[in-house]
């Protein structure tokens, strides 16, 4: 039998919470609609007023300090597998850096320049074809 932990109701809608199996042999939780009546028929009224409620749906990826919900918004994003450890990631930085050769050296100027901890933040860049600048965004 499921708990209440197994279903969500987000505005006026209801949500199965399921765990679906992957080629891989792992699972990926997902979000699947469900019927009011069916859930009704399988575990009696008194089951509805046990269902989180959230007022709608929200994206926030946090990798350090996740939440489910915020302001009553239920997180789509799902956390890391796996715990980050702190340390040196310059493995990370030469593979980036042999991908995007030279624009490494601005986006290190940049990130040091404009971030108070540069550690505690992720830069995003992209190369733009032709004489248009690269996209950039700080998470």
């Amino acid at each position: 039998m499921q708990n209440k932990n197994s279903y969500i109701r987000v505005g006026v809608s209801y949500y199965k919470i399921v765990q679906a199996p992957t080629i891989a042999g792992q699972v990926n939780e997902l979000l699947v609609s469900w019927n009011i009546e069916t859930i009704r028929q399988d575990y009696g009224k008194t089951f509805l007023a046990s269902i989180p409620r959230y007022d709608g749906f929200t994206c926030i990826p946090h990798h350090l300090n996740f939440q489910s919900t915020y302001n009553n918004f239920y997180n789509t994003y799902s956390p890391l597998s796996h715990h980050i450890l702190e340390g040196s990631c310059i493995e990370s930085l030469k593979f980036v850096k042999h991908i995007f050769g030279i624009i490494m050296n601005w986006v290190w100027i940049i990130s040091n320049s404009y971030i108070p901890n540069p550690s505690r933040y992720f830069l995003f860049f992209a190369w733009s074809p032709g004489n248009v600048p690269p996209v950039k965004a700080l998470f």
